[in-house]
C-alpha cells in the first residue's frame, strides 16, 4: 500500500520537467526579446545627469565639453545635501 503513493509520487516528479518545459521556454524567449527592446547605455545618456560637486569643476568641464551649466543650489536645513550621491 505505502508503495503506490511512492510511485505516483516519483511519476509526478519524472512528469515536472516536461510539464514545465514550454513554460520555461516561453518565459526565456520572453526574456529574451524584452532584453534585445532595451536602450542601450549611449542610446539613454540624454536622461543622465553628470553632477560635479563643486563649481570649479564644473566650469573646467564646461569649457572642455563646451556644454552648459546648470547651478542647482539647495538649502536644507533639517539635514545635510548632496546632489552628487542623490541626496536633497
Amino acid at each position: 500500500m505505502k508503495a503506490f503513493p511512492l510511485s505516483a509520487l516519483l511519476s509526478l516528479c519524472a512528469l515536472t520537467p516536461v510539464i514545465s518545459s514550454p513554460l520555461e521556454k516561453t518565459l526565456s524567449d520572453f526574456a529574451t526579446r524584452f532584453q534585445a527592446a532595451q536602450p542601450s547605455d549611449q542610446q539613454q545618456a540624454i536622461w543622465k545627469l553628470d553632477w560635479e560637486d563643486n563649481l570649479a569643476t564644473a566650469l573646467e568641464r564646461s569649457k572642455k565639453e563646451r556644454r552648459p551649466i546648470l547651478f542647482v543650489h539647495v538649502t536644507n536645513i533639517t539635514g545635510p545635501s548632496n546632489f552628487g550621491s542623490g541626496h536633497c
